[in-house]
């Protein structure tokens, strides 16, 4: 970390321009360079994103917010006032529109809910397949999901020449009939 030149004072404090060797190189996140109040800088402390608690400010947490979003979710801004990582942002799916707002904090659960079912409901069609490739491939005769398909955990029933009717779920598709 080096000081490149000062940046001017803000109400009481001075602050410098620093430049780190990793995050300098990220334009995006530090478009006008980082900038440290000098008592911290002075003092050892980090001011970039190398450290253990970086402080960002609201656009680079919107820039960080995009950046964990999957590809078909785009961060419109703040839904209110940014008051840290509890300010809620808003979102839009490219397929479904604007979607529920998310807080910056639950960034890891940020998809749109009515494309994951969508997706879920398309996977029945491979689920099945696979079951029914499964049964196949062990000499086995595929029945069917009796009870309806809910989720990876769902039974399909299925004939064993040797033991008879037996259930299974494509969670466990991999073990053989006993």
């Amino acid at each position: 970390l080096t000081i490149t030149g000062v940046y001017g004072k803000i109400k009481r404090h001075l602050y410098y321009y620093v430049h780190c060797e990793i995050c300098s190189k990220d334009t995006e996140l530090f478009p006008n360079g980082i900038i440290a109040r000098a008592t911290e800088v002075l003092a050892g402390s980090n001011p970039c994103a190398c450290a253990d608690k970086p402080r960002y400010t609201p656009d680079q947490w919107l820039v960080i917010a995009q950046r964990r979003s999957p590809d078909n979710i785009k961060i419109l801004g703040y839904t209110e006032d940014f008051h840290g990582n509890t300010t809620f942002l808003k979102r839009e799916c490219c397929v479904h529109g604007v979607i529920n707002p998310i807080q910056i904090k639950s960034l890891h659960y940020n998809s749109c809910k009515l494309c994951a079912d969508t997706l879920r409901r398309h996977d029945f069609q491979f689920i099945e397949s696979s079951c029914r490739d499964h049964c196949l491939a062990n000499n086995y005769e595929f029945i069917g999901f009796l009870n309806g398909y809910n989720n990876v955990h769902s039974k399909f029933t299925y004939r064993c020449l040797l033991h008879g009717l037996k259930q299974s779920s494509y969670s466990k598709l991999g073990s053989r009939c006993r």
